[in-house]
């Protein structure tokens, strides 16, 4: 299905039973991130990114997710520990091949597996070998491309050395440009959140938005005016900075107050005696 076809799926189907607000939200983000990903499917998720964008609590956001997989629309695999959540977008198309063993599904022609799929769950497979090879962050969107490109790549040595010479250029050509795009503010949020931002600074919002705002001053470039490529390693190197300034400013508020517990009082401060 095409993305305008699967917003009017969820119609047809809140025309029977209404959704609640919460699960239209739910599903419309989910369908926005699978976008942003160029329709990478499945895909991951940090559950913590949802509850910061809607402000609910964990549990209801796992409520809202099994009603929509009840419903047929998305099936997904909780992630462990700290590890992002898996979704996918039922009757989308299939294609990353990182994270589709995760779900019973082929990622051959969808129309068939379209068909026998609609009445039911996916469900899910109980042994997975791939997630030894799980990405840190769920910002996986340039990790499948550059993949898919080293599969097609490999796949094509039966053809002429020029249609070889082509691929490689047009990979590196690719992977220039999308090393030197700039990221998003929205971007920046997720990644201070994949980093634990909001544990180890006391207001990581305002941290990520000034992190955004000082490149984006200087259009993305360093102090050598040279563009910025690996933008990530500069924002965890800004969260380390950041968390480094707040723990010496509590260590020097400890250290004055000790000390001026240890001061002795005030002469003349006293009472005075007649």
């Amino acid at each position: 299905m095409t993305y305008i076809e699967l917003v009017n799926r969820f119609w047809v189907l809140n025309q029977v039973k209404a959704f609640s607000s919460i699960d239209v939200a739910v599903y419309f983000l989910l369908l926005n991130e699978c976008n942003i990903r160029r329709w990478l499917n499945p895909f991951e998720l940090q559950t913590r990114y949802l509850e910061y964008v809607f402000g609910i609590s964990r549990k209801s956001i796992g409520e809202a997710r099994n009603r929509l997989k009840q419903r047929g629309l998305i099936d997904f695999m909780e992630g462990k520990g700290k590890s992002p959540a898996t979704y996918f977008i039922k009757d989308a198309e299939v294609n990353n091949r990182e994270l589709v063993v995760t779900f019973n599904v082929s990622t051959g022609n969808n129309k068939s597996n379209n068909k026998s799929n609609n009445n039911g769950n996916i469900s899910v497979t109980t042994q997975v070998t791939s997630r030894k090879q799980q990405p840190e962050s769920y910002i996986i969107i340039n990790k499948d491309i550059r993949y898919r490109r080293k599969k097609s790549i490999k796949e094509s040595n039966t053809s002429s050395q020029s249609e070889m010479l082509f691929h490689d250029e047009e990979k590196v050509h690719h992977s220039k440009i999308e090393d030197e795009l700039p990221p998003t503010l929205e971007e920046v949020f997720r990644y201070f959140l994949s980093k634990d931002a909001d544990k180890k600074l006391e207001n990581w919002e305002e941290s990520a938005r000034r992190f955004y705002d000082n490149f984006s001053a200087v259009g993305w470039r360093d102090k050598y005016n040279r563009r910025i490529t690996r933008w990530d390693s500069r924002a965890n190197n800004w969260i380390l900075d950041e968390q480094r300034e707040r723990n010496n400013e509590i260590n020097q508020k400890h250290h004055r107050n000790g000390i001026q517990d240890k001061l002795p009082p005030t002469p003349g401060c006293g009472l005075v005696e007649d």
